[in-house]
């Protein structure tokens, strides 16, 4: 006896209601036939199914169908359902497998007359037979639209050609690409943007979030990546109000909130919250912040701790915390270290100081002293040229401590 399956058709249906959101679709769809056995259409009768869906249309894995290693059958379901006059309605849910592709449906059935006992459900699922062909899986009319690749063209309307709205805290649209893994490839973005004329190839907007928004986890790349190969910018940021058109933030003190390679142009000026320039310098001592320092004339180019008063020797104070730090070694250079020191060239920074030559008042030179790294009044302006190291902000009336001076090699 020949069994025979027509018609399959697969059916979505949309529910609306005034006032209350739709449930999202699922992955589930109707999926409808008519059966015939030996030229009959099976009637008053319980069918039992199993579905596979492939994506070869010989719905089989060649040599060794069913073996794990079979990747062209990507769903199975089993259904039961009635046949009247050959006619059977079932639900189909493989999961999110339909990505574009093209993929075949494989039927395999029983039919038991009604009522059905035990026994005779056991013989049926155990004389299924396998028809064939195969069906190819159509998409319905709308869902043409939407396979993949979209190469349509929409004309005559601002509209958007792709309109995507997330109800909940999900993403509204996610790319995702395991297409570039060589030296050098530019190709198989998660998402790519391109326009042909003088709009954004990529445009975001955000009412409370970011407008755009990329995180990367590799070393070497960039979660937010613009190059222009004109005149024009790689990445640019604009206001009309107070605040900020590009930020950059690393809590990190390793790392850098920006990093440039090349020449610099601020039109507006330079500002920051911090009030000194610096110069990384090499040290045959451990120095720290607001220490005073000198030239090492044992070793060339070099610094070390000052420990003599009226220092001729003098160079200055070890920066704090520099606003510009010159003679950078790189971007991977720790900010600080050891034997790395930052001095300060200009501005106002905090430099240890000692009394040993009386109270120090606001405005009085500093000199070296014989409290190694430590700063005295100058009060003796003879002794005191080519030992200044600045000029005093802040006083301190006894012992040891820290005071605020402007940095001024005299």
């Amino acid at each position: 006896m020949k069994w025979h399956m027509s018609g399959g058709t697969v059916v979505i249906g949309l529910l609306v209601s005034s006032g209350v959101l739709a449930a999202p679709l699922g992955t589930a769809f109707t999926y409808q036939g008519q059966l015939k056995h030996a030229g009959a259409a099976v009637d008053d009768s319980t069918c039992y199914f199993t579905f596979n869906l492939w994506t070869d249309s010989s719905c089989s894995c060649g040599p060794t169908p069913g073996m794990p290693s079979c990747t062209q059958r990507i769903g199975s379901v089993d259904q039961t359902a009635g046949a009247i006059d050959g006619l059977f309605t079932v639900q189909l849910d493989f999961g999110a497998v339909f990505a574009g592709q093209a993929t075949w449906l494989q039927t395999a059935v029983c039919c038991a007359p009604n009522p059905v006992s035990p026994a005779a459900e056991a013989s049926c699922l155990a004389s299924k037979v396998t028809l064939a062909p195969c069906q190819p899986m159509n998409a319905v009319p709308y869902a043409l639209g939407l396979r993949l690749p979209m190469t349509e063209g929409v004309t005559g309307t601002m509209e958007p050609g792709i309109a995507v709205t997330h109800l909940s805290e999900g993403h509204a649209i996610r790319g995702s690409s395991n297409g570039c893994v060589s030296a050098g490839c530019t190709m198989g973005a998660g998402v790519f943007g391109e326009n042909t004329s003088s709009g954004p190839g990529v445009s975001g907007t955000s009412v409370n979030g970011n407008g755009v928004e990329g995180v990367s986890s590799y070393f070497a790349v960039s979660g937010v990546y613009g190059e222009n190969k004109g005149s024009g910018y790689g990445v640019a940021g604009r206001t009309s109000g107070p605040g900020t058109a590009i930020y950059g933030d690393n809590p990190n003190s390793a790392g850098w909130a920006g990093y440039f390679t090349g020449k610099v142009y601020a039109a507006g000026g330079f500002d920051s919250g911090n009030a000194d320039v610096a110069e990384r310098i090499d040290s045959t001592d451990l120095l720290d912040p607001g220490d005073v320092v000198e030239i090492d004339p044992a070793q060339h180019g070099s610094f070390r701790r000052a420990a003599t008063p009226y220092s001729p020797l003098t160079a200055g104070i070890v920066s704090t915390a520099p606003a510009m730090v010159l003679g950078s070694r790189g971007k991977d250079a720790p900010e600080t270290g050891v034997r790395d020191p930052i001095l300060a060239l200009a501005g106002s920074v905090p430099v240890k100081v000692t009394t040993a030559n009386g109270p120090i008042k606001a405005g009085d030179l500093l000199t070296t002293s014989a409290v190694p790294g430590h700063a005295m009044r100058c009060d003796d302006r003879v002794k005191c040229v080519g030992a200044i190291v600045g000029k005093a902000l802040e006083s301190l009336d006894a012992g040891t401590g820290t005071v605020k001076a402007l940095v001024s090699l005299q």
